[in-house]
């Protein structure tokens, strides 16, 4: 299986890897720090959870960045 960093799902998300660390935990994933290896079953949890809200708060962002 492939394996994914903290630190890179973070990336994805937009959000700081502190932030995916918490929320890892609280899905009951655990890592200890941004460079950790989490499996893919732990990546989808991560995304069926938290994936839709997170790409949801980066849109705005970027079609404001678009449009200056």
């Amino acid at each position: 299986m492939a394996k994914t960093r903290v630190s890179e799902l973070a990336k994805k998300y937009g959000i700081p890897s502190k932030e995916a660390l918490e929320k890892l935990s609280a899905i009951g994933e655990f890592a200890k720090t941004a460079s950790s290896s989490i499996e893919l079953p732990a990546v989808k949890k991560f995304e069926d959870k938290y994936g839709a809200d997170l790409l949801a708060k980066m849109k705005p962002a970027g079609d404001a960045g678009a449009a200056s």
